[in-house]
């Protein structure tokens, strides 16, 4: 089986592949394009009909709970506020929360993208994880999820010594480390115009061992969490 990639940002989900900058950005305004509908979709109608020159002002602005429940309803945590992002499209914010966990399950369903609510907010996250069959190693699902993140925050995974990277072209029995500039895509996040962002990855692992997430905030201050305590049985 070929180990997969799965990484979800509010208003652009899917299964991806890797992408450039351009692409995945027009694949963010597309899907962002079609959810927004639904947020002026039931505003009411004015009473006259809009003219070139009045349709911009007759736009009606949508509130935060109209966001909500149009574009990020499936968030673990409800947004507190919004900004008009870049693309013109409010983008929602809120606490900030992260968390690395055992990857468990599907992120995306075939219709939308959701985050793992139990696993961010769990205070800790221990799995046994058995070794392939054959091998004296395990390959170990990882999880990494932000809500909230602020605009230009970055986080880092930090893996121990004798725990290896693999890359998304490895199968379950041919591990393949990833090169230097996959890890550092898949280990190293900057963060824009973003409500939630979660990545999946895979290690390869001879004994218990603990993951690290850091996220570091565009102010400067940071937190961590390191409880992803993975049992190599």
């Amino acid at each position: 089986m070929l180990i997969g990639r799965e990484r979800v940002h509010a208003c652009a989900v899917g299964r991806q592949q890797p992408r450039t900058s351009a692409v995945q950005n027009r694949l963010y305004a597309e899907q962002n394009l079609v959810r927004a509908v639904r947020v002026t979709a039931d505003a009411p109608e004015t009473a006259s009909a809009a003219t070139p020159e009045t349709a911009e002002a007759n736009v009606p602005t949508p509130n935060l709970l109209q966001i909500t429940e149009n574009l990020y309803n499936d968030l673990p945590d409800a947004p507190t506020g919004s900004y008009l992002g870049s693309m013109g499209l409010p983008v929602a914010t809120g606490e900030t929360k992260i968390g690395i966990s055992a990857w468990v399950s599907d992120l995306y369903d075939g219709v939308d993208a959701h985050m793992d609510a139990d696993a961010l907010n769990a205070d800790e996250n221990t799995a046994t994880i058995g070794k392939t069959p054959g091998t004296d190693y395990a390959i170990v699902p990882l999880l990494v999820q932000v809500e909230y993140p602020a605009d230009g925050a970055v986080s880092e995974i930090i893996l121990p010594d004798g725990v290896d990277l693999l890359s998304y072209r490895s199968t379950d029995y041919e591990p393949i480390p990833a090169d230097e500039q996959e890890q550092a895509e898949i280990l190293h996040q900057t963060y824009s115009e973003q409500s939630a962002a979660a990545t999946g990855l895979y290690v390869k692992a001879y004994a218990d061992f603990t993951a690290q997430l850091v996220y570091t905030d565009s102010d400067g201050s940071s937190q961590s969490r390191s409880d992803c305590v993975h049992e190599i049985s």
